[in-house]
């Protein structure tokens, strides 16, 4: 599970503490490390605590705060979107639906040893030898669950102000990052910089004074245009191996590369320069195909020289004042309804919650993944054993056994949950996956299936593949239960891989083993373009060293290694 660093999704909300994404902790002082577990829920479920729903394109809410505030949230949230695709249009952000969970600060758990005993039963973990010495909790945090994401958040209900939410860098690379096609690296960092300069109390669009390298730097540009100022060329800021040798990874190069693709995008999008459409549709063609000077001249009209130095000029007019970008044909805000949670709403939408919290505990303080195991388990058993059988509850179900590492109780659930058609990706990939893993147990790796011993993986698998959002991991399973079948693929499979060849050629982990299958279903050509295209974005020596033996291999006229 992809989780992308980062600190804020709030700027600030009627009192709402900093919201984290789900990264490593922040380091602590010595000698008294704190523990940073997820926040929990400490009431009951089935308590009596009101909590209201509300569902808005997709995205639910549950939310234990008063109507007003909670209205409002959603509709700041909303106001934070709209400005987002002012400067970012849709098609290059993922469509990915989400479920927050809002609760009042004052039922927040105080980061003290007392209440972690008392919540966590830590007491003896606590007395052991080596064990950290003081355990607290985010105030909010955001997680990723492949398909959907999730949002816990403290709010104080007695402040008055309301001042508006901001989307963070992390959510918005979040965004970015799980957008198919791809989109390629310089892009994603172009477009975080100039989200950052978004000023969230402006009613326009605008962006402030940019930053170049620092304060200091950009203050000083600004007082004397004519100061040097050392631009990397043109080509290096597309392209993928700007960082990979050992010199690159200076500070100063990797800020100056990631300030000068911000520079770039402001530069587009500033409607001074009239390039913005040819900008996007560069944007576009740079998901698909390598960057080169001749496919940057088609979309501008200019050259790789040209362009740095019309960045150089630019440089001081964007440190010294702020861009007001034109705004999109204005929408109008969503209709926000409020009503009573039902006792199913509740505990599935705390239980998806609860459930994402494992991984992430799992990953960073294993030592009390048990309990956030059990809270899961109980709040979405609970309405499964009174009776209701909502395929979303089904799908928590299966996946939250998976992550508490019992795959054998949890596919059961995920079947139930597929046979009902259940909108969900994730759930037709584990069950795949899990039969994938059945069907190659204590088979030699050499033993190739028959099309009917495949065909209970490949057919929740192209299930999946009709369903946003687009899962990397869909599109390599299928090409290794491919690799490893006796007959060949059928179109509709190898067309799939095709697309996915298209969507991924920037992954690693997918894209040879697509290439492989589509060598082995006679897509020569079309394999050796995505080793091509893809060897550019693998860090590791050895794993260039095989892109590129495979394309050796494919350029004979041999059969394609199985």
């Amino acid at each position: 599970m992809k989780r992308a660093a980062g600190f804020l999704r709030i700027a600030s909300f009627a009192g709402v503490a900093l919201l984290a994404r789900a990264a490593e902790p922040e380091p602590t002082p010595a000698p008294e490390p704190i523990v940073r577990l997820p926040p929990m829920i400490v009431s009951d479920t089935a308590g009596g605590a009101k909590w209201l729903y509300a569902s808005v394109r997709g995205d639910e809410y549950l939310s234990r705060c008063s109507r007003s505030t909670t209205v409002a949230f959603v509709a700041s949230w909303s106001r934070a979107l709209e400005r987002l695709h002012a400067v970012v249009p849709d098609a290059f952000l993922a469509d990915i639906p989400s479920v927050t969970v809002l609760n009042d600060s004052t039922t927040k758990p105080k980061a003290d040893d007392q209440v972690a005993r008392e919540v966590l039963r830590l007491d003896n973990a606590m007395a052991q030898p080596n064990s950290r010495s003081a355990v607290g909790f985010l105030p909010n945090l955001e997680l990723d669950g492949r398909d959907l994401s999730a949002w816990f958040a403290y709010i104080d209900e007695g402040m008055s102000d309301s001042r508006e939410l901001a989307i963070s860098p992390p959510y918005l690379r979040f965004l970015l990052e799980r957008r198919t096609p791809m989109l390629p690296p310089w892009l994603v960092e172009g477009l975080l910089v100039v989200n950052a300069q978004v000023d969230v109390r402006a009613e326009a669009v605008t962006l402030r004074p940019f930053i170049w390298l620092s304060s200091a730097e950009s203050s000083a540009i600004a007082r004397n245009p004519a100061r040097p100022r050392a631009l990397l060329p043109a080509g290096e800021m597309f392209a993928p191996d700007a960082l990979r040798a050992e010199g690159d990874h200076h500070p100063q190069r990797v800020q100056t590369l990631r300030t000068q693709v911000g520079l770039f995008v402001r530069w587009a999008l500033d409607p001074r320069h009239q390039a913005r459409e040819a900008f996007w549709a560069f944007a576009q063609r740079a998901s698909a195909e390598r960057v080169t000077e001749e496919l940057f001249i088609k979309n501008f009209g200019f050259g790789f020289s040209d362009l740095r130095d019309r960045l150089s000029d630019y440089l001081p007019l964007a440190v010294k004042e702020p861009l007001h970008l034109e705004p999109r044909a204005r929408t109008k805000g969503p209709r926000i309804e409020t009503r009573d949670a039902t006792p199913a709403e509740i505990s599935r939408l705390r239980g998806t919650w609860e459930r994402l919290e494992i991984a992430h505990v799992q990953k960073f303080y294993p030592e009390y993944a048990a309990r956030y195991i059990a809270q899961a388990r109980r709040t979405l058993r609970r309405p499964y054993e009174e009776g209701d059988k909502d395929p979303r509850l089904l799908v928590e179900l299966g996946l939250c056994e998976i992550d508490a590492g019992n795959s054998a109780a949890g596919l059961p659930f995920l079947e139930a949950a597929t046979a009902a058609a259940v909108p969900r990706p994730s759930a037709y990939y584990e069950v795949a996956r899990l039969r994938f893993l059945e069907l190659m147990r204590d088979q030699s790796p050499n033993r190739l299936c028959s099309a009917a011993e495949i065909a209970p993986v490949v057919e929740p698998l192209r299930r999946a593949i009709k369903l946003p959002p687009q899962l990397p991991e869909v599109f390599g399973l299928l090409a290794d239960t491919w690799i490893r079948a006796r007959e060949s693929a059928p179109a509709e499979d190898v067309e799939a891989l095709a697309r996915a060849a298209h969507y991924f050629a920037m992954n690693p982990a997918v894209s040879y083993r697509i290439a492989l299958a589509l060598a082995r279903s006679g897509r020569r050509a079309e394999a050796t373009e995505l080793l091509a295209h893809g060897i550019d974005y693998v860090a590791d020596d050895a794993g260039r060293i095989r892109y590129a033996q495979l394309q050796a291999a494919l350029t004979k006229p041999e059969p394609a290694p199985r």
